[in-house]
């Protein structure tokens, strides 16, 4: 019987332990981004539109802040991620009253196409107007 409850207690201090959502290729990204540069479609609307920081916690949340205010939060939602390639979405799950901008990062299919010289860049990978692409540097 003891070995019983010490099977089922360590499955579930397994099940409980944190994951981070990236793996060590990525794991770089978690931490604070400053948006600098920002392309929809045709257009390259001021960055600061999305926010002024951009957070990828550890314990797949993301927050995006403006003058240090939570305007939204929610869960890193891994869609491809391979030793070489990651595609991830910000699914919203907390979204301030105030914060309607015209372009929103959440709900995004974000592929990382560039990692040079500590700048991070998003895009949907899109060829036509629907293109959206943000880049970042760290803000550490």
């Amino acid at each position: 019987m003891k070995k019983l409850v010490f099977f089922i207690l360590t499955i579930f201090i397994s099940v409980g332990c944190e994951k981070d959502t990236f793996n060590q290729n990525f794991d770089f990204l978690y931490g604070d981004w400053m948006p600098t540069q920002l392309n929809v479609g045709m257009s390259s609307p001021n960055p600061s539109i999305v926010g002024d920081l951009i957070q990828f916690i550890k314990d797949d949340t993301y927050t995006i802040k403006i003058d240090n205010k939570l305007m939204e939060s929610g869960k890193i939602v891994i869609e491809k991620q391979t030793s070489e390639e990651l595609t991830f979405r910000l699914k919203a799950k907390k979204v301030d009253s105030s914060y309607n901008p015209s372009v929103k990062v959440s709900g995004r299919s974000l592929t990382v196409i560039n990692t040079v010289s500590s700048s991070l860049c998003l895009s949907n990978l899109a060829t036509d107007a629907g293109f959206f692409g943000i880049c970042l540097l760290p803000t550490n």
